[in-house]
């Protein structure tokens, strides 16, 4: 389930608007928030806590009785060195579905999974679902082996 909050036109608009619900996927109440761009890049230099106040705000304005998490995970994939908060995307004059194949293709007993070798490009929920989907073959091809 998605759903986006629509905000005013002001210095917070699009911050902390978009959310996904993959609590089916995941077993237990869970939620999921985000920014792109350079509000991404400004929203990283913020506390947890200020994120998270953010967030409930925008929520609240929604959904007035909720409460707060009983856990908060925040990532700030713009500081990890080895992606710097890229994902993948469509590009004009490439068919981004039969690049994810090859990407997902086994090297040996190397299995590879992420958002970049699904259909579901750019989503967490792309990332989780190949991570499901190549857990099961390498389960598979390593009864072969025994």
């Amino acid at each position: 389930l998605w759903f986006l909050l629509m905000t005013p036109e002001d210095e917070t608009s699009g911050l902390w608007t978009q959310f996904y619900n993959p609590t089916r996927f995941k077993g237990k109440p869970s939620l999921m928030s985000w920014v792109c761009g350079d509000e991404a890049i400004e929203e990283e230099q913020k506390s947890d806590q200020e994120i998270l106040e953010r967030v409930m705000t925008n929520l609240r304005s929604m959904f007035p009785a909720i409460r707060n998490p009983d856990n908060v995970v925040i990532s700030r994939w713009g500081q990890e060195e080895h992606v710097r908060g890229s994902y993948s995307f469509p590009v004009p004059g490439r068919d981004i579905y039969a690049d994810a194949q090859d990407l997902s293709r086994r090297i040996a007993k190397i299995w590879f999974a992420g958002e970049a070798t699904g259909n579901g490009w750019g989503t967490t929920n792309g990332a989780w679902k190949t991570g499901e989907d190549q857990a099961l073959r390498m389960v598979e091809d390593l009864k072969e082996d025994v």
